[in-house]
């Protein structure tokens, strides 16, 4: 026994050692990395792109090769546990196209192994090196070798739709999008090296201040006809009334262009003069925010409109003041980048800044002739996985008279992306299935009569697949799609008919 026991003790530690000898070598090592990488996890908000100075002149524009990378990224490909939960998750790989966050970041680390020979773990002396044939220097040639094309192919970089579902389902906490976007700023601004679609919205945005590249002048478009004013804040700062403004509302490029998000602005702007609030916009002096430019990778643009908004916010005094956005976009690059050039504002959703108003009483719904109804919600990757905005739009909903909200498989922080993220709304997709064609099927397949979202994209793009699915407007068995501003505009009670008991609440 005591024979045996010395035996069988002594081979356990003997495999405890060469396991220990073998760990720097095999897909294990995150064993020892995973807690450094969690430890040295990005701290900025998850929607915050890594700033860039475009003044330097020894600036490397983006990342092109491993030297562009920094530390944290080479840390993330040697922590990589090669789980996939990275690749269920991402809409781009489960419709069929090339993006393989998991086989990206590999790459990364092979790329990083190859150019490197290792840490040596014997001694490393002439006579050892000529003898067992060890190199454990640097190999130029290859850590200037270009990231794109060697570890992940030209077109998977641009099927990003920058959801976030990769970096949300990762369990050592790697940031595969702040490296794609890297990738795209260097294709774009050295390279000129994109896809040729998204020349005409770099242009319109650069040339309009939108990507669809329409006139300045038509941004108010969408007020005609409404039965109340909808003041700019120019008219009301020339007629010295800019401290009545309560909240900015922040229109955005989609609902002041897009025909079908008008109905959306109309809708959210009936709300807010239901409620009583004393609110403005910018009229034609708002821009893009720059959004899609910088997921794009054209982060010149970006920065110009960026800073020309930043600037026109500024002079108004709106930093003192509350913005209310219904695009989770905006929301987020005003909320989380724009700080990076002087802008400190606080941003609102309108599916939240709608729930307070709904709880505080300030809006209030009328139940009259409103038909039941069965619901749907789509949560916007940028709202919800970006910003954690979750339980406020649900709430909003389910204050709408006669709605009953049945979820979809995949929601909340689990939401699948409509496919129009990351500049991809000004692209064409011809690589596998089209992703808002698998995400119309998930909310055909909760049987509701209506798909309600939160996002000018999200409304695009599933509009679009319930039409090429069969059951858009005008077909035998019809599915409706609704913002939540809508939904509640159609009920809601204007303050001017209220008896004066019901106002005071």
């Amino acid at each position: 026994m005591d024979t045996g026991f010395a035996v069988l003790w002594w081979a356990h530690i003997g495999l405890v050692v060469l396991f220990l000898v073998y760990l720097p070598f095999s897909k294990h090592l995150h064993i020892v990395t995973s807690f450094f990488n969690i430890y040295f996890r990005k701290l900025a908000p998850r929607g915050e792109l890594p700033a860039m100075d475009l003044e330097r002149e020894d600036a490397t524009f983006g990342l092109r090769t491993l030297q562009d990378l920094g530390w944290k990224d080479l840390l993330d490909g040697f922590t990589c546990t090669e789980c996939g939960r990275c690749q269920e998750a991402c809409p781009a790989w489960a419709t069929g196209k090339p993006l393989n966050p998991k086989t990206f970041i590999m790459g990364v680390r092979d790329m990083a192994h190859e150019a490197e020979a290792g840490v040596p773990l014997i001694p490393n002396g002439a006579a050892v090196r000529e003898t067992y044939g060890l190199d454990d220097g640097i190999r130029p040639d290859l850590l200037a070798k270009p990231i794109v094309d060697t570890a992940i192919p030209y077109d998977a970089v641009w099927d990003c739709v920058t959801c976030g579902a990769c970096v949300e389902a990762c369990p050592v906490l790697i940031e595969h999008v702040d490296k794609i976007v890297g990738l795209r700023r260097n294709l774009v601004l050295e390279e000129s090296r994109f896809p040729q679609e998204l020349t005409a919205a770099m242009r319109g945005m650069e040339a309009a201040g939108n990507p669809w590249g329409l006139p300045r002048s038509t941004r108010t478009d969408w007020t005609r006809g409404l039965p109340f004013e909808v003041p700019t804040v120019a008219e009301l700062a020339t007629a010295g009334r800019l401290d009545e403004i309560e909240v900015l509302y922040w229109v955005g490029c989609a609902a002041a262009f897009d025909e079908r998000n008008r109905k959306v602005a109309r809708a959210f702007a009936t709300c807010l003069d239901a409620a009583g609030v004393r609110f403005a916009i910018l009229g034609q002096e708002e821009s893009c925010t720059g959004d899609p430019a910088r997921r794009m990778g054209n982060d010149y643009v970006y920065q110009i409109l960026a800073s020309g908004n930043v600037e026109t916010l500024n002079r108004y005094g709106m930093g003192e003041r509350t913005i209310v956005t219904a695009c989770p976009h905006c929301f987020n690059v005003i909320g989380n980048e724009y700080g990076q050039l002087g802008g400190a504002f606080e941003i609102v959703h309108h599916s939240v800044y709608l729930d307070r108003l709904l709880s505080s009483g300030r809006l209030r719904l009328a139940a009259d002739g409103v038909p039941a109804r069965s619901v749907t919600y789509h949560d916007p990757c940028y709202l919800t996985r970006y910003n954690g905005i979750q339980a406020e739009p649900r709430d909003a909903l389910a204050s709408a008279p006669g709605v009953a909200l049945v979820e979809m498989d995949r929601h909340g922080r689990n939401t699948f992306c409509c496919g129009a993220g990351g500049g991809r709304m000004w692209m064409e997709e011809t690589r596998g299935t089209r992703i808002n064609h698998e995400r119309t099927r998930e909310a055909l397949s909760t049987g509701a009569d209506t798909v309600a979202v939160a996002c000018p994209y999200c409304m695009i793009m599933l509009k679009d697949g319930l039409a090429d699915a069969g059951r858009g407007p005008g077909t035998d068995d019809p599915v409706s799609i609704a913002d939540i501003a809508e939904l509640l505009a159609e009920s809601a009670v204007p303050a001017k008919r209220r008896l004066p008991v019901l106002q005071q609440g």
